[in-house]
């Protein structure tokens, strides 16, 4: 089985990296929200600096405050933990009404060797309360951006993908992906069909270097096999078969 990575323009990539915003906003600012750029962050042996510039369009300042975490994913499950490979600059701000910010991201340390490591970036709205009741007329929430950040390790990078068919119970269907590369894949626009059948799947998951996504879904008792896989990622779409399971 061979999947195709086909590369696409720049510019379409640049857009498909919007979708990296996992966890942007979880609420607005009734003034104006805050603007975040990049919305991915990518370290890499030749560039061990990136900046994240924070925008703030309101009428008052605000304090945000830096975090980092490892990103891991083990049996399909996201997990995050406290790391030290990183230092932010600086690590808590006070944003002025119509200011912006610069966090200046670091890699601590020597960049990986053979494998892409995965963090996320937290800044997290922490303005203080008396600071926030000075414009009572306002509704006020607080905010906490969440972005991907991925250190790129000295040796070439890439996802290797593998499709199977997992087990489900009946009436379902299930397929797995596993990346047996040293480079994450993010997939949008995912479908799985075969004659006479089609089926969207969720997209917007990224699948970490060495780790596993399965998507299990309803499925006629008529729908055969092989299924065809089709997808966008970051470098392009991609096409893949899924044959029946070995007994």
């Amino acid at each position: 089985m061979a999947d195709s990575l086909d590369l696409q323009s720049g510019a379409k990539r640049r857009c498909r990296l919007i979708g990296w915003a996992l966890g942007s906003l979880l609420a607005a600012n009734a003034a104006g929200a805050m603007g975040i750029s990049p919305v991915l962050v990518e370290l890499s042996p030749k560039a061990r600096v990136a900046s994240v510039t924070l925008t703030n369009p309101s009428a008052q300042a605000k304090t945000f405050q830096a975090q980092t975490l490892s990103w891991r994913q083990h049996e399909g499950v996201d997990q995050y933990a406290e790391s030290g490979d990183l230092l932010v600059s600086p690590s808590i701000a006070q944003i002025g009404a119509g200011q912006t910010q610069v966090f200046r991201v670091v890699l601590r340390g020597a960049a990986p060797a053979q494998t892409e490591k995965a963090y996320r970036l937290i800044l997290e709205d922490i303005t203080d309360e008396n600071e926030r009741q000075k414009h009572q007329a306002m509704v006020y929430m607080l905010l906490r951006f969440n972005l991907p950040l991925f250190a790129a390790p000295s040796a070439t990078a890439r996802p290797a993908l593998r499709w199977s068919q997992c087990a489900a119970t009946a009436g379902q269907g299930c397929v797995r992906l596993d990346n047996d590369g040293n480079r994450r894949i993010r997939l949008s626009a995912l479908n799985v069909q075969t004659q006479g059948w089609h089926l969207e799947l969720a997209g917007g998951v990224t699948v970490l270097a060495g780790a596993w996504h399965q998507w299990t879904f309803d499925q006629a008792a008529d729908v055969r096999m092989p299924w065809q896989i089709s997808a966008q990622s970051e470098a392009g779409p991609l096409i893949a078969e899924v044959l029946v399971a070995p007994p």
